[in-house]
């Protein structure tokens, strides 16, 4: 499920009051459907209205006491997102709000989540704070997800990544392709996905959690480059010269192996071609000649098996798997 961050925070301001909040709404709902009531609402807070006016109106007078009565929350809620966005999002038409993993925007798991560790609420808070200073708008909550089984890509030029996943604890595992790496969490609670630009500035940034009950200072202080690449450039920087080794090897692996399979192929082509000819006087000749090119062809191509079997021997990071997906890779 997912959640606005502002709309999170405000939840950890009222959750003392949000109870009798939500049921004096859905109270007031039964004046009109959703849309009135809340524009409504919207129009006594918003700071271009002249709220004398407001009590001295004709407005329904529930709608004078809802408001005198959760003017605070109200004022909030106007103040760190909207009137608008929270209720459209969070309660359906009726003003019953939103349950069930169904409905995208659950906020009232979040209301029972935060009332089961109100022990810790202000750590939530605090980290619910760094959250939105970061940048990021948008928080995706996985009870059972694992960030720590699982492996992520990234090219090594930080700009060319539509997409980038930034975990604690990042461990690069390979750098097969020379343009990019992969790489794992030793220990995360979190994942914030995020889109670079070609400027290096990063866009679009959502975080997935299994709780909401880390220390805000396991995030980072920043979301730049220097900081979420950090430890994928320091292993370029340490590791590089044993990978371009290992580029090289799978390089020339599978150039050799293809040019061998096209001049096989090549062969076999020439050898219909000639197989065809029954009128001319040299085909016996043509037909020694081929034989010789065959013996040689058989022979470049174990030099190229053992020249692999070399290869693997040599360099523990290399197996025979490896080399095949490398010349695999080359025929695409």
């Amino acid at each position: 499920m997912k959640e606005s961050v502002a709309d999170l925070i405000i939840l950890c301001h009222i959750i003392n009051n949000f109870e009798e909040f939500n049921n004096d709404f859905c109270e007031l709902m039964k004046l009109n459907d959703r849309i009135p009531v809340v524009t409504r609402l919207w129009n006594i807070v918003d700071l271009k209205q002249n709220k004398d006016m407001f009590w001295d109106s004709n407005y329904n007078k529930k709608m004078k006491d809802f408001y005198r009565k959760h003017s605070f929350e109200i004022e909030l809620i106007n103040r760190y997102s909207s009137l608008m966005y929270f209720f459209n999002s969070h309660y359906d038409v009726k003003g019953n709000i939103l349950k069930g993993q169904n409905c995208g925007n659950n906020f009232y798991f979040f209301y029972q989540y935060f009332l089961n560790n109100k022990d810790k609420l202000e750590q939530i808070l605090e980290l619910l704070k760094k959250i939105k200073m970061l940048g990021i708008n948008t928080l995706k909550f996985k009870l059972d997800e694992d960030f720590n089984d699982q492996e992520y890509e990234a090219y090594t030029d930080f700009s060319a990544n539509a997409c980038f996943e930034y975990l604690e604890n990042i461990e690069v595992i390979s750098n097969y392709d020379k343009d990019k790496v992969r790489y794992r969490s030793l220990g995360s609670n979190y994942k914030i996905t995020m889109e670079p630009d070609l400027r290096r500035n990063v866009s679009f940034n959502v975080i997935t959690v299994n709780n909401l009950l880390f220390d805000a200072d396991r995030l980072p202080d920043k979301l730049s480059e220097k900081i979420v690449f950090a430890e994928i450039n320091k292993f370029l920087a340490e590791e590089g010269e044993k990978w371009n080794d290992v580029h090289t090897a799978l390089d020339f692996s599978a150039r050799l192996s293809i040019n061998t399979d096209n001049l096989l192929d090549w062969f076999n082509e020439a050898s219909d071609v000639i197989g065809d000819l029954k009128d001319i006087k040299n085909r016996n000749e043509l037909i020694l000649i081929l034989l010789k090119i065959k013996g040689d062809l058989e022979n470049l191509q174990c030099a190229s098996l053992q020249f692999d079997d070399i290869i693997c021997e040599n360099n523990v990071l290399i197996t025979k798997d490896r080399l095949e997906e490398a010349k695999e890779k080359k025929l695409r």
